[in-house]
C-alpha cells in the first residue's frame, strides 16, 4: 500500500537525518554549477533503490557522492535531449518574431502573436509529457543505470504504462508535496528553499520506490 505521507516523513525518522540532509543542503547550493543537482538525483536514485530492495534505513548517506554525481548527469543529458526538440523549435520561433518586428508590420505582428499563444501551449504540453515520461527514465536508471535504455521514451513509456494510474498519482503526489515544501521555504524568508529541494529529492526517490514495489515493474 502507497504510504504518500510516509514518503516525506521518513526522512526526520532517521538517526542521523540532520548530517544527511545538511549535506543535501550543501548540495543544493552547488545546484547553480549543475554539479550538486546531479549529486541531488543520484541521491534520490539510492532512496529510491532502498525502497525497491527492501532496505531497513531508508534515507541514504553520502559515501558514494561520486557514483550520485554520475548517475545524476545521465538524468540530465536524459532531460537535456528529450528537451532539444522544443528548445530548438522556441529558438527558430525567436528568431522569426524579431524579424516581424523589426518589419513593423502590424499584420505580420498579430500573426506571431497568434502562433506564439499556439507555441506556449504546446510548449506546456510537451513539457508535461517529458516530465512523466522522466519518471519512466529515472526508474530505469536507479535501476540498471543504462543511459542508452533509459534515453529511449518507449523504454520509459514500458515502464509507466504497467499501471499507469498508480504513476499518474504519484506524478500528482509530488506536484503537490513539491509545491508544499516551496510554499513552507518561501515563508521561511527563501532559506528554507535549500532544505526543501533535498527534502523533495528524497521524497522522489521514496515515493517512486514504493510506486515500482506496488507496480511490480521488471527491468
Amino acid at each position: 500500500k502507497m504510504d504518500y505521507v510516509g514518503s516525506v516523513t521518513y526522512v526526520a525518522q532517521d538517526r542521523d537525518w540532520l548530517k544527511k540532509l545538511g549535506m543535501g543542503v550543501l548540495m543544493g547550493l552547488l545546484s547553480f554549477v549543475l554539479v550538486g543537482g546531479w549529486a541531488l538525483s543520484g541521491w534520490s536514485m539510492e532512496a529510491f533503490r532502498r525502497v525497491a530492495h527492501g532496505a531497513e534505513e531508508k534515507l541514504p548517506g553520502w559515501d558514494d557522492l561520486g557514483g550520485y554525481i554520475g548517475q545524476g548527469f545521465k538524468y540530465f543529458v536524459v532531460s537535456l535531449v528529450w528537451s532539444l526538440p522544443m528548445i530548438v523549435l522556441v529558438a527558430i520561433f525567436g528568431g522569426a518574431m524579431a524579424a516581424a518586428a523589426s518589419s513593423g508590420r502590424a499584420t505580420g505582428e498579430a500573426a506571431m502573436m497568434g502562433m506564439s499563444i499556439v507555441l506556449w501551449l504546446l510548449a506546456m504540453v510537451y513539457a508535461f509529457i517529458v516530465g512523466f515520461l522522466s519518471l519512466g527514465a529515472f526508474v530505469i536508471l536507479a535501476q540498471t543505470g543504462n543511459l542508452g535504455q533509459a534515453i529511449n521514451p518507449i523504454n520509459a513509456w514500458n515502464v509507466l504504462s504497467r499501471d499507469l494510474g498508480k504513476w499518474v498519482l504519484t506524478a500528482l503526489a509530488l506536484v503537490v508535496i513539491g509545491a508544499i515544501l516551496s510554499a513552507i521555504g518561501s515563508v521561511l524568508c527563501g532559506v528554507g528553499a535549500f532544505v526543501a529541494m533535498p527534502w523533495l529529492s528524497a521524497t522522489q526517490g521514496n515515493l517512486l520506490g514504493q510506486t515500482f514495489v506496488e507496480t511490480g515493474v521488471e527491468l
